[in-house]
């Protein structure tokens, strides 16, 4: 198997033409989120409230509503720029595209730069970008977080992933296990475990409590945290199931990062479950652990020819499904 060094200097050896194709992508999906010509995106118009309500009175705003500051903050500056709120909404996709693209271009092995872009757009694009803008600025910072706090500097990951926490305060659900997780097998399978069944135990407690503290949590409580369930045998899971037993069965023929990556993955299910009473946490918080697979297929590359196609079985079958979901389904409107 080829070796490849997941280290800080990787970040310093990308091309010129990968990085300009990076922002090409970023540019693209700026025109996607101005023009939408896939139909509206269900939160547009939440965030045209917020984008008017910053620009008529910007640290008020800030004080008295439920977003993050810092998300805030830097619709606030925006706002001093654009008059446009579509602008604004563009700008922000823009930089949530770009900052992983960029990424991935300076950590990606070979072509599987590529894969792991068009995983992320068929995937996560629609339902971040085009939707939960906050979460898609917030998990941008979280992969840098991760690369830093399994490599170069758990300073600059802990710094990284208490600014993702001000995008969106759900980076909390992930923030902690990214120091958890380990390259044994053993002990990825029994902390998810201990994790499964500690916030089982205490979810009740937890989110009575949370709820007392933060808007977010008391406006889920009244409305009854969704009236649908969660299907725990999902389709939408089982790409991930897939690639997560495969990888455990070859857990040795994985780059260190994969197997954290795999190990942070079994503990996002872990969560899920656990948290299965309260839907729009467990799924939205899943989803927020799903997005660093992007490293996992970025390094795929520099393993054995059966990786690689797992990795890509992995792929096709998570868009097959991004495009039921989005469009079969009608997703935009």
């Amino acid at each position: 198997m080829r070796t490849y060094s997941f280290t800080w200097p990787v970040l310093k050896v990308s091309s010129l033409k990968r990085l300009l194709a990076a922002i090409t992508v970023a540019l693209v999906a700026f025109a996607i989120a101005v023009l939408q010509p896939f139909g509206n995106s269900p939160d547009y118009e939440q965030y045209e409230i917020i984008f008017q309500g910053v620009r008529v009175d910007w640290f008020s705003f800030m004080r008295e509503s439920r977003y993050e500051p810092g998300f805030i903050a830097v619709v606030g500056v925006l706002s001093k720029i654009f008059d446009a709120d579509i602008l604004i909404y563009g700008m922000l996709v823009f930089a949530a595209i770009a900052a992983k693209t960029t990424f991935l271009a300076k950590i990606s092995f070979d072509h599987y730069f590529w894969l792991a872009i068009i995983f992320y757009l068929f995937r996560f694009f629609p339902v971040h970008e085009l939707t939960q803008l906050r979460v898609a600025l917030a998990s941008s910072i979280m992969i840098y977080a991760a690369f830093q706090v399994w490599g170069p500097s758990i300073r600059k990951g802990i710094a990284a992933s208490l600014l993702a926490v001000a995008f969106h305060f759900s980076s909390l659900m992930i923030s902690p296990f990214l120091l958890l997780v380990r390259r044994d097998r053993q002990f990825t399978i029994l902390s998810a475990i201990v994790v499964f069944l500690g916030l089982a135990a205490i979810s009740q407690l937890a989110i009575a409590i949370l709820g007392e503290n933060m808007a977010v949590i008391q406006m889920h409580q009244q409305e009854g945290f969704d009236t649908r369930s969660v299907n725990p045998v999902s389709p939408a899971f089982y790409a991930e199931f897939f690639i997560i037993l495969f990888s455990l069965f070859c857990w040795r023929d994985l780059t260190g990062t994969m197997q954290r990556v795999v190990a942070i993955e079994l503990i996002g299910f872990a969560v899920l479950y656990a948290l299965i009473e309260f839907p729009v946490i467990a799924v939205r918080g899943r989803e927020f652990f799903s997005v660093l697979w992007v490293m996992f297929i970025a390094q795929s590359g520099t393993c054995a020819r059966h990786i690689r196609l797992a990795t890509y079985i992995f792929v096709l079958a998570s868009i097959v499904w991004a495009l039921y979901l989005y469009f079969y389904l009608d997703f935009f409107w």
